[in-house]
C-alpha cells in the first residue's frame, strides 16, 4: 500500500493540485525532501495560495542551501523571483534573482543557469538593452536544446520572441511566437511552462494591437484553463485577455461579465490583473454613452494604480471639460513609455481632444505621432485607429475628400476586424465629410447605418447623435452642408470672410471654397441674393 507521501507525491505528478496539498498539509513539513517542498510549494501555487506557496518555495530554498545543493536552490529561487514579480514586489523579485544568478555562477553549463538567463532577458528588454536581451534568450534557448529541457527552449523561443518584437523586428518576432506556441498546443510542455507561453504571448499580442492572433490563442488559452482541475492564477489572467477583444466584437455584456468574474479570480493575487479589469467595465460602460458609471469604474482602477486614461479624458471630453481632458492626456502621455496599444489609445483620444479644442496644429502632429505607432506596429487595429484619426483631422481643416479616403480606410479595417462599434464610429465620419461635400443622400444613409449599428450595441450617447445627424441631413435645403449653412448665417449677418474663419475656427480659403459651392447649390451670385435666400427660408 502506497504511504501518505507517495500518495501526495503522485497527485502532485498528476496535477491534481487541489489532492495534492491536501495530501502533503498532512505531513510533517520538518520530514520532507526539498523536492517535495517544492512539490506542495507548486500545489499552493495552483490553487490560488500565492502567500502559501512562497513561504513554502522559501523552506525548499533553505533545505537545498543546507544540502549544498547548489542547482537546486538557484531554481527555488528564480521561481520565488517570478512569484513575487507576480505580487508587483520587485525589491523582493530583485533580490530573489540575484541569489538565483549567484547559485549559478559555478554552473554555467546548466538547465537553472538558462532559466535565469529568461528573466535576465525580459529586464533587459524593458528598460532597452536589447542586445543583452537578445543573447539571454539565446542562452536560454541553446541551453533547454542541449540538456533536452523543452519548457526552457520554448521559454526562450517566445522570450527571443519577444525581445524582437521591442526590438522593431516584428515579422521574425511573431513567428518566433507562433512557434512557441506550436509546442504549446501539442501539449508538450509542462503546465506551468504552459501557462508562462499563454499569458506572455496573449499579452504580447494585446500589446501591439494584434487581436486576430489573439484572439485565436485566446481561446485556446481558455480551454487549457478549464481543462485544469482547480482554479489557478492564469484563469485570470487570460480571461483578461479576452475581454479586450470579446469588447471589441460588440459583445460588450460577455465582456463585462468576463472583466468581473476575473477581478474575482484574482483578487489578492495580481492587482494589476485586477486594475485592468476594472478599467476595461469603464470602456465598455464609456462605449454604452454612462459617463457616471465609467469615471466611476476608471477612479476604481486608478485606486488600484493603474492610469485612467485616456478612458477617463474621454468621458471629460463627453461632458465638454476641455481643459481637464487635455490635463490628463498631457500628464500620461509624458510618464513612461506604453505598450503600443495604450500609446495609439492615448494618442487618438488627444487627436479628438485637439480637434474639440480647435487647436489644429497639436492634431497634426498627434496623428503623426499616432501614424508612426501604427506603421512601427503593422497591425490592422492601430492601421485602422490612425486612419479615422486622420479623417477627423481632415474633417476639421474642411477636406472633405480626403476625409472620405481615410473614413473609408477605416471602415474597411474595423470591418475586417469584425467591430462594429468603431466601424459605425467610421461610417459617421463619412456620413460627415459627404453631408459637408453636399451629399445629402449619402450622408443620410451613413448616419441611419450607423445610429442603427449603435442602437444594436447599446451605445445610446452615439445613436442619439447619429440620429440627430439623419434628420439634419434629410432637412438641409438645396443639399447645403452643416458647415455651409453655418456661413451662410454668418454671411446673412453681414460678416466678412475673415470674421467668419475666426468665428468657425477654419481659413479663408475654406470660407471662400464653403461659399463657392453654397453659391452653385443655391444658383445665387452674390452673398447679398445668398442673404435673401437664407431669410426666405427662415435660416436666420
Amino acid at each position: 500500500m502506497a504511504t501518505a507521501l507517495e500518495r501526495a507525491r503522485d497527485a502532485a505528478w498528476r496535477a491534481s493540485w487541489t489532492e495534492a496539498f491536501d495530501l502533503f498539509g498532512r505531513l510533517d513539513l520538518a520530514e520532507l525532501e526539498p523536492r517535495d517542498l517544492e512539490a506542495m510549494a507548486d500545489a499552493a501555487w495552483w490553487t490560488c495560495r500565492l502567500d502559501e506557496s512562497i513561504g513554502i518555495r522559501q523552506q525548499a530554498y533553505a533545505r537545498y542551501l543546507a544540502a549544498g545543493e547548489q542547482r537546486g536552490a538557484a531554481y527555488a529561487a528564480w521561481l520565488l523571483s517570478v512569484d513575487y514579480g507576480i505580487r508587483d514586489e520587485s525589491s523582493a523579485a530583485s533580490g530573489w534573482l540575484r541569489r538565483a544568478q549567484r547559485h549559478v555562477t559555478a554552473h554555467p553549463e546548466c538547465i537553472e543557469r538558462g532559466f535565469v538567463a529568461l528573466t535576465e532577458s525580459d529586464l533587459a528588454r524593458t528598460r532597452g538593452d536589447f542586445d543583452l536581451a537578445r543573447t539571454r534568450a539565446q542562452l536560454a534557448m541553446e541551453l533547454g536544446e542541449r540538456f533536452g529541457s523543452l519548457d526552457l527552449h520554448a521559454m526562450g523561443i517566445q522570450t527571443l520572441g519577444r525581445v524582437l518584437i521591442a526590438c522593431g523586428e516584428a515579422r521574425e518576432g511573431v513567428a518566433l511566437l507562433d512557434e512557441a506556441m506550436t509546442l504549446v498546443v501539442g501539449q508538450r510542455l509542462s503546465p506551468l511552462f504552459t501557462g508562462f507561453i499563454y499569458c506572455n504571448v496573449l499579452a504580447t499580442c494585446v500589446e501591439r494591437a494584434d487581436f486576430g492572433r489573439a484572439g485565436e490563442w485566446a481561446e485556446a488559452a481558455m480551454a487549457w484553463c478549464d481543462s485544469v482541475s482547480s482554479l489557478t492564477p492564469y484563469h485570470g489572467i487570460c480571461r483578461l485577455h479576452r475581454v479586450g477583444i470579446t469588447a471589441l466584437h460588440g459583445d460588450w455584456q460577455q465582456a463585462e461579465s468576463e472583466a468581473l468574474r476575473t477581478t474575482e479570480e484574482m483578487q489578492g493575487l495580481e492587482q494589476h490583473v485586477v486594475a485592468e479589469a476594472l478599467y476595461e467595465i469603464g470602456e465598455i460602460q464609456l462605449n454604452r454613452g454612462d459617463l457616471t458609471a465609467a469615471e466611476n469604474w476608471f477612479v476604481r482602477a486608478r485606486k488600484l494604480g493603474r492610469d485612467p486614461q485616456p478612458g477617463l479624458a474621454a468621458v471629460r471630453l463627453a461632458q465638454g471639460n476641455l481643459d481637464a481632458a487635455a490635463a490628463g492626456l498631457r500628464l500620461s502621455l509624458a510618464s513612461t513609455a506604453e505598450p503600443a496599444v495604450q500609446h495609439a489609445r492615448l494618442l487618438a483620444t488627444q487627436v479628438d481632444v485637439a480637434i474639440a479644442l480647435k487647436d489644429l496644429r497639436a492634431a497634426r502632429e498627434t496623428v503623426e505621432a499616432l501614424e508612426s505607432v501604427a506603421f512601427r506596429t503593422a497591425t490592422a487595429m492601430l492601421e485602422a485607429t490612425a486612419a479615422a484619426a486622420r479623417a477627423s483631422l481632415h474633417l476639421a481643416e474642411g477636406e472633405v475628400e480626403q476625409t472620405l479616403v481615410h473614413a473609408r480606410r477605416a471602415w474597411w479595417l474595423w470591418e475586417s476586424l469584425k467591430s462594429p462599434y468603431f466601424a459605425a464610429k467610421a461610417r459617421m465620419l463619412i456620413g460627415l465629410a459627404s453631408e459637408r461635400g453636399g451629399d445629402r443622400e449619402r450622408a443620410y444613409t451613413e448616419f441611419e447605418a450607423a445610429q442603427a449599428s449603435f442602437e444594436r450595441l447599446g451605445a445610446s450617447l452615439d445613436a442619439r447623435a447619429a440620429a440627430e445627424r439623419a434628420r439634419g441631413a434629410k432637412e438641409h435645403p438645396q443639399g447645403l452642408s452643416r458647415r455651409e449653412l453655418e456661413v451662410l448665417r454668418l454671411v446673412s449677418t453681414g460678416k466678412t470672410n475673415r470674421e467668419i474663419a475666426v468665428a468657425m475656427g477654419i481659413s479663408e480659403h475654406t470660407v471662400s471654397r464653403h461659399l463657392e459651392n453654397m453659391f452653385r447649390k443655391l444658383a445665387v451670385s452674390s452673398r447679398a441674393e445668398a442673404t435673401a435666400f437664407a431669410f426666405q427660408h427662415g435660416l436666420v
